[in-house]
């Protein structure tokens, strides 16, 4: 290929139709402009670019210019056999379009690292909330899920309830683990020391509260689900940005309805269809984002779609929890919801909330008649999707909430605003549970249409041949790859459980990566958590209940020996999340 060097310039001629193929290092800048032709003057300034396609130009001249380092460059066509997608052309601002060989959409990997950038200046998990988890009470009664406070003699430390019961008389849950805590019929899990013990400057109220007008004041406040108030609610999934899968509509008390979010199938058997399939569906991951103007307004119904027991929602206003520990209500019998009110805390102004809860269902939002609801709206919105099994879905190990999912975690750590999971407890591409493996949600992942797919280990076709795991694993990929030509995908090895990277683990992640090679295209590429032992993410070969002192498996792995604590589990979001970001910088 012909060069251009630091300072000078070359004239390229195209047909119409015309492509330029260009090449250069990451310290290169170049300048490509149209000379002549109907699109004289449009120009595209090429930085760090690496191997890209540009066009396609009407017949005329290009200027290359070479502003730092130098620029190899070819003039092509449409159908150039060097891999160009023309699916994958995509105009931008000045009209010319661009992409690279591989046919993935440089303005997807604009995206992804727009969202990187933004989540490393700050999220949600880097940044305090603004209300303290409540401290831990005698004699009460705690619901799986919920967090709180040790008492001030204890500690101060934060924990999960992992077993419902009731708390003794006297007491509370003390230390830091691993193992787990016996509070009379309640046991807890350590997650952490406690963000604050008092509330931030700024922090609104938060409290539960029975759906009803008198919970806003004055008793003549309705449903506002539209930004209109009324006495009927109405139900508008376009008000919301929804994350985790497909938003539908469910019945709620009285014939009122709502709507949940669905992603998953779990089960061939069930009744409910989504996306042309039908089956037993299950959500580990969902939210809603909206603004409003309302200085005091209740969110009702966030919890499991099946409406029974109680449920756990946790908010997030303008990028901070407002409180370290979910809310609690229950449905049985009456509506109840979580009453969010900044009247003494700065008032009415719009205000971005993403309300997270466990197998997501949303009843509606209550405001005055003065404010209202609209959608929230991404900068540079792209899609994600999870594939995996239980230990991304969680387990009787934890996460025991939508927010600390593995998904949820990772989407904010990413900076991606669109993350939906794909994880069934017992399923592989080879291992199926209930008449579900990878290849039976193939269907609702391509419907989905991920820009990036993460593909979360082969943990449970371990026990087959390597050579079995690789060539179910190079059929799904192709196929995959066949129906979204232009998605980027990333493949990582198995969790190596309590028993360490043994080698059926070891050979389960040479089965997966040898599987992307077989694969060869720059669009999938692997990473391994456990390769080597020392560096490897999960070390050791213990548990909570059975510490060995060799590694970090005697905090993050529980009792069963396999699954991730709500501890792990967030340590696993993290360890994605890093890895995501690594991978990023060979695209």
């Amino acid at each position: 290929m012909p060069t251009v060097s630091q300072g000078s310039s070359a004239t390229i001629t195209v047909t119409d139709g015309g492509m330029v193929l260009l090449n250069s290092d990451r310290t290169s800048v170049a300048r490509l402009e149209v000379a002549t032709g109907t699109q004289a003057g449009r120009v595209v300034t090429v930085s760090h670019a690496g191997r890209r396609q540009y066009g396609p130009f009407t017949a005329g001249t290009l200027t290359l210019s070479a502003i730092v380092g130098s620029c190899e460059y070819l003039q092509t066509d449409q159908d150039d056999a060097d891999g160009f997608n023309p699916a994958a052309v995509w105009s931008d601002s000045s009209g010319v379009s661009l992409v690279r060989p591989d046919g993935v959409k440089s303005s997807l990997l604009d995206r992804i690292r727009y969202g990187l950038t933004r989540a490393e200046s700050g999220n949600v998990w880097t940044r305090a909330p603004l209300n303290p988890a409540p401290e831990w009470a005698a004699a009460t009664a705690y619901y799986q899920g919920q967090i709180v406070r040790g008492l001030t003699t204890n500690g101060w430390n934060l924990y999960q309830c992992a077993v419902a019961g009731t708390s003794a008389g006297s007491g509370g849950p003390t230390g830091t683990g691993p193992a787990q805590i016996t509070d009379n019929t309640v046991t807890w899990q350590y997650l952490g020391p406690a963000s604050l013990v008092t509330a931030a400057a700024g922090a609104p109220t938060v409290t539960r509260a029975t759906v009803a007008g008198a919970s806003l004041g004055a008793g003549a406040l309705t449903w506002s689900f539209a930004g209109t108030a009324s006495s009927t609610r109405i139900v508008n999934p376009d008000l919301f940005w929804v994350e985790g899968g497909t938003a539908q509509t469910i019945s709620l008390w009285g014939g009122e309805s709502g709507y949940a979010v669905y992603s998953s199938q779990s089960n061939t058997s069930g009744s409910t269809t989504v996306n042309g399939v039908t089956g037993t569906f299950t959500v580990s991951n969902a939210s809603f984002s909206f603004y409003t103007d309302a200085a005091k307004f209740l969110i009702n119904g966030l919890g499991n779609q099946d409406q029974t027991a109680t449920y756990s929602l946790m908010v997030e206003i303008d990028g901070v929890f407002i409180t370290e520990a979910p809310s609690h209500a229950s449905v049985s019998g009456s509506a109840q919801g979580v009453l969010v009110d900044y009247s003494s805390a700065g008032g009415r102004k719009v205000r971005h909330v993403r309300v997270y809860g466990a197998n997501q269902a949303l009843f509606g939002v209550h405001t005055d008649y003065a404010s209202k609801v609209w959608r929230y709206e991404p900068a540079a919105p792209y899609k994600l999707a999870m594939l995996g099994d239980s230990l991304i879905a969680g387990s009787a190990g934890g996460p025991f909430g939508s927010h600390r999912g593995a998904a949820s975690v990772f989407g904010r750590l990413i900076g991606c605003d669109q993350v939906a999971t794909f994880a069934v407890g017992g399923t592989g591409f080879i291992a199926t549970s209930n008449g579900v493996n990878h290849t039976t949600q193939l269907a609702q992942i391509n419907a989905y249409a991920p820009d990036v797919l993460l593909v979360c280990g082969n943990y449970n076709d371990s026990a087959n041949s390597s050579a079995a795991q690789t060539a179910a694993m190079v059929t799904w990929l192709i196929s995959f790859c066949n129906s979204n030509p232009t998605s980027l995908v990333l493949v990582s090895g198995p969790h190596a459980a309590s028993s360490g990277p043994s080698a059926t683990y070891t050979a389960a992640d040479a089965a997966a990566e040898a599987a992307v090679l077989a694969v060869a295209s720059n669009r999938v590429k692997f990473f391994s958590p456990q390769r080597n032992t020392g560096s490897g993410w999960q070390t050791g070969t213990g548990k909570i209940n059975s510490a060995s002192g060799t590694g970090n498996a005697d905090r993050y792995v529980y009792t069963d020996g396999t699954h991730w604590t709500a501890e792990g589990m967030l340590y696993q979001s993290q360890r994605y999340a890093h890895a995501f970001r690594r991978q990023m910088t060979s695209w």
